[in-house]
């Protein structure tokens, strides 16, 4: 996995309904789609702000047409696969720009319960970057485990989501409060949050990687960007309901037979599995769907898990749950036209140029591909002097996190 302290340049600029390709996997939970919006999850801040650096060493933002913005709150997060040790998870890394916490949540989230799906939550943590952050499991203010909820009592998917510390006492108010102190960090108004598997040990002589980007799809079928497979398989695409437990229900669409090795742009037609029996024949609505790649236990290089009812072919798994990533799907009519749409919404002006730059390479400039502020546009180019010196004022962005989620690695 990428460092999130490392951070991803991107764009500043976002698609008209602010999911694109470059959001970020692990923002990807809208409230919508996670009903956090009933919780008072939903929040009206933005994500992370464009930074950057003028000719004059002064640090600007850029909105693409050269005007600056302020910079906004921002957190990352990092939550591999692990083993729990005695009602303990450990969170890899996150950077927090105004200081908090880091809760961990249970699948009830994705049904909507925000502050009920709180199962863990860490110490307050100051400003900055910190990493193998500890978080002890079944002792969050304000909630009431119980006497049998006490332990995980089987592997299972687990969230990672900073928290603001709002009211600025250092204790984590979010669930004694309903949810009205203490709210998440926020990117393109989603919550930040990661998903990792917790569970058993597993076998380490095989391995499976696996990235699956944010993508927009006609709806019959999807890319998986890039898997790596130890020892020759599949790519499985499941929906939502894995999440509640079916495993075979939740079975979209699956690769062809993969050999050993690295794979890129593997398409995976939607809704031709075999065993499967489906009442449609492509996404009518936008989606999380989760690949997950699976082994050919009986070699016959065909997709057996439906069909055998999980007997056959099941998951690569590290640290003993299945290796998965998540991604969110818009479903559009042409995706072709949302691609090109989003290369000009990045900051690509049709020739290779940056269109953040000011410097009249943007198609309103000289457009001869140079770097020369003096004769960029309306002669300053947003960032030179127009004497002709060679300066450049390209920007770059950030972004909260873009380092796989669940077992990549």
């Amino acid at each position: 996995m990428d460092d999130t302290n490392d951070r991803d340049e991107r764009a500043s600029e976002e698609s008209s309904d602010g999911i694109g390709p470059e959001t970020s996997r692990r923002t990807f939970l809208s409230a919508s789609a996670v009903g956090l919006t009933t919780a008072g999850i939903a929040a009206s801040s933005a994500g992370v702000a464009a930074e950057g650096d003028d000719s004059n060493g002064d640090d600007t933002s850029c909105d693409g047409n050269g005007h600056d913005e302020e910079d906004e709150p921002f957190a990352a997060v990092e939550f591999s696969n692990q083993m729990a040790d005695e009602n303990t998870v450990v969170v890899d890394s996150t950077v927090l720009s105004e200081g908090g916490f880091v809760a961990i949540h249970d699948e009830r989230l994705f049904e909507g319960s925000a502050v009920e799906s709180v199962v863990g939550v860490s110490e307050y943590l100051e400003p900055g970057a910190h990493y193998a952050v500890e978080v002890n499991l079944f002792d969050v203010p304000g909630a009431d485990f119980g006497d049998e909820e006490q332990s995980l009592s089987e592997g299972q998917p687990l969230v990672a989501m900073p928290h603001y510390d709002t009211n600025g006492n250092e204790t984590y108010d979010f669930v004694s409060s309903g949810g009205e102190e203490d709210g998440p960090y926020v990117d393109d108004k989603r919550a930040v949050v990661d998903l990792g598997l917790v569970g058993m040990e597993d076998d380490e002589d095989s391995f499976a990687l696996l990235d699956f980007e944010n993508q927009y799809s006609e709806g019959e079928e999807i890319d998986i960007d890039e898997v790596t497979l130890s020892e020759g398989g599949f790519v499985a695409i499941h929906d939502a309901r894995l999440l509640e437990g079916k495993v075979t229900e939740s079975v979209i669409g699956v690769s062809e037979y993969l050999e050993a090795g690295e794979h890129e742009e593997v398409e995976v037609k939607l809704f031709d599995v075999e065993g499967a029996d489906f009442d449609d024949d492509r996404l009518h609505s936008d989606q999380p769907l989760i690949p997950m790649p699976h082994y050919d236990t009986n070699g016959n290089e065909t997709y057996d898990f439906v069909s055998s009812g999980g007997e056959e072919d099941g998951p690569f798994t590290e640290n003993g749950q299945p290796v998965v990533d998540l991604g969110f799907v818009l479903v559009v009519d042409d995706e072709d036209e949302h691609k090109d749409e989003d290369d000009k919404d990045n900051g690509d002006d049709g020739n290779g140029h940056d269109a953040c730059n000011g410097n009249g390479d943007d198609g309103n400039g000289n457009g001869n591909g140079h770097e020369n502020n003096g004769n960029g546009g309306n002669g300053n180019g947003g960032n030179g002097n127009g004497n002709g010196d060679d300066t450049t004022g390209n920007t770059t962005t950030t972004t909260t996190t873009t380092a796989d989620s669940g077992g990549s690695n």
